[in-house]
């Protein structure tokens, strides 16, 4: 009885502690439910927007381009969606993007489409921006960009399906102040002097990519001994040449054994470091060892 007594004295006394303690460990528990709820909405959203804007899979590059033809009985006999993307990287070196790279895509057809917001697609002298680049610098839609010889006029704000998340490199940081995306029609994209970066964008349409990986795994294998032959004549170590790119030492690993690719940027970067042009690397790998 008298502990009883004692415990309910004790209940009263310390009232307010108990109270407040009911309700922050009930306000930890909504805060907890809200993140997670908010997580996996998200998540959804991203996975929608992929979805809807049909975003790759995967890209590869390839020793000889691909004619539509080779394009079309490759969709044909794999049931995937292929198209050849391509970009130009413009760094504007004067007025007020100075010191920005733009990074300029003609309007795609298949995939990594382009979601257009507050205004309409491009026409002749106009251009798609992504938003957070024009947020920080203040850029309205109708407002005149200035890329150096290249003047455009932003007809809507975009996001790119491949670029949800803006990284100019894999292996950077999101820059909302210097890195941008410019989606121009495709006579307009070819106006534009400066060096093309080419690649393949894949999307699947069944969980074949298997099968697919296969087909090019030994053009792939050709293309690692050529880039493992051409770092050993230039006495480099895996190390090296993976601290010059900024990978890491596995990924100059793969790329050498073949089990995978280097992107297009990493292979002109490969081809530039061994002092060869991107051309001539893939003439190697092509090569046979009767012609060597």
């Amino acid at each position: 009885m008298t502990i009883n007594k004692r415990a309910g004295r004790s209940i009263k006394k310390n009232i307010a502690f108990y109270i407040i303690s009911i309700i922050l460990t009930m306000l930890t528990s909504m805060v907890i439910v809200a993140a997670v709820s908010t997580g996996h909405t998200l998540t959804k959203v991203v996975d929608d927007f992929v979805k809807d804007y049909k975003a790759e899979d995967a890209e590869f590059v390839t020793y000889q381009p691909l004619s539509d033809a080779d394009m079309e009985k490759l969709e044909q006999e794999y049931d995937v969606i292929l198209e050849h993307s391509r970009y130009k990287d413009v760094n504007v070196e004067s007025g007020d993007l100075k010191g920005a790279t733009i990074r300029v895509f003609p309007m795609p057809e298949k995939l990594n489409l382009c979601e257009v917001r507050d205004g309409h697609e491009p026409g002749d002298g106009e251009a798609l921006l992504t938003q957070d680049f024009a947020d920080v610098h203040d850029i309205k839609v109708g407002d005149t960009i200035s890329l150096g010889a290249y003047d455009y006029k932003v007809s809507a704000y975009t996001t790119k399906a491949d670029y949800i998340y803006m990284l100019e490199k894999l292996s950077g940081y999101i820059d909302s102040e210097k890195f941008a995306l410019v989606v121009v029609d495709r006579k307009e994209y070819d106006k534009i002097e400066a060096d093309e970066a080419s690649y393949y964008s894949i999307k699947y349409n069944k969980d074949n990519s298997k099968e697919v990986r296969e087909e090019k795994k030994a053009v792939a294998k050709s293309l690692g001994e050529a880039l493992k032959e051409n770092r050993i004549r230039c006495q480099m170590t895996q190390e090296f040449v993976a601290e010059t790119l900024g990978v890491s030492r596995q990924s100059v690993s793969k790329w050498e054994n073949g089990s995978s690719d280097p992107n297009t940027s990493n292979l002109i970067a490969l081809a530039k470091l061994y002092k060869i042009s991107p051309e001539e690397l893939l003439e190697c790998a092509t090569r046979t060892p009767e012609e060597d």
